[in-house]
């Protein structure tokens, strides 16, 4: 639930120009992932630390969904 409701914020901000489209649109690259994923992929994404590094691209390597 509070996933979604950052997805809300996430597109306030950038409709307001605070988040760069960019920005919001890797967010939304995670928010997805953790939504859609089990319990062991969605605690497999919280301890993956290059999932919440900038510039993080689920098309670059090996992706694990």
């Amino acid at each position: 639930m509070r996933v979604r409701e950052l997805q809300v914020e996430w597109r306030e901000a950038t409709s307001e120009g605070i988040l760069e489209e960019a920005g919001h649109f890797g967010l939304e690259r995670r928010a997805y992932r953790l939504l859609n994923g089990d319990d062991e992929a969605w605690l497999r994404w919280l301890d993956d630390l290059e999932f919440w590094q900038p510039g993080w691209n689920p098309d670059q390597g090996d992706e694990q969904a």
